[in-house]
């Protein structure tokens, strides 16, 4: 019997819903790649609350230290010099200060006024160098500036013996003062005279040593004889004191 040209509702005709066949290939590929992922996943470990707390110390303590690091300390050897060097200008801007004061000042032929903005002034001068030099043992007078304010000390004292009632070409002349103010001269030169070994740490010399050393000797004479000032002091004394 000849089927070939059979109509549609031929039952031998191919059926539209048959199962369509898949590729072997793709499900493979498929199940490969899920196997890969899962692999992935079972490897990959979940961090602990313990070990997420730590992470990133190492590195905020790092930059912790960094922060609180404390610079780095001068030596004690360099501050004492910067306080030494410090103390010293302060004393010869305080001299350079009291000899304008004396320079120009008009009341210290007066023994009274002589003691309190000389004498007493000048001697707080001379012992605050003094104490310059013994709280640094180490200070170097051959130094600029400890050897620049060991001479305006000295020529502080200087200038103290040679003003006021004691004013004149020579320092510490006593002839003429009368025996009230060289008796406060040897109290003053009492204050200030170093000793030999004292005096060459302060940085005098052996010539300005004997200077002072002679100006407290005439000093303690003319306090012994007590003579009364010459007339042209005492004139200069009244004077001074009818102004006041």
């Amino acid at each position: 019997m000849f089927r070939g040209r059979g109509g549609p509702t031929d039952r031998r005709l191919p059926k539209h819903n048959a199962r369509r066949t898949r590729h072997p290939r793709q499900g493979q590929q498929h199940r490969e790649d899920r196997g890969i992922l899962e692999e992935e996943v079972r490897d990959l470990t979940i961090p602990s609350e313990e070990e997420i707390s730590h992470m990133g110390q190492d590195d905020v303590l790092e930059s912790e230290m960094e922060e609180t690091t404390p610079m780095q300390e001068e030596e004690p050897d360099t501050i004492q010099n910067i306080q030494c060097y410090e103390e010293m200008e302060h004393l010869r801007k305080r001299v350079k200060n009291l000899r304008e004061s004396i320079q120009f000042s008009e009341g210290i032929a007066s023994p009274k006024t002589y003691e309190q903005n000389v004498l007493n002034v000048a001697a707080k001068c001379v012992n605050e160098w003094r104490s310059i030099v013994t709280h640094y043992p180490e200070l170097d007078l051959d130094e600029k500036v400890a050897k620049g304010t060991s001479l305006a000390v000295f020529e502080l004292i200087q200038h103290s013996l040679q003003c006021g009632p004691l004013a004149g070409a020579k320092p510490g002349y006593f002839k003429r003062c009368g025996g009230q103010v060289a008796k406060l001269v040897v109290d003053y030169m009492d204050k200030i005279l170093p000793h030999e070994s004292l005096g060459q740490r302060m940085g005098f010399t052996a010539k300005q040593l004997n200077a002072m050393e002679k100006w407290n000797s005439n000093a303690l004479k003319a306090a012994e004889n007590d003579k009364p000032p010459s007339s042209s002091i005492a004139k200069k004394q009244q004077k001074k004191k009818k102004k006041k």
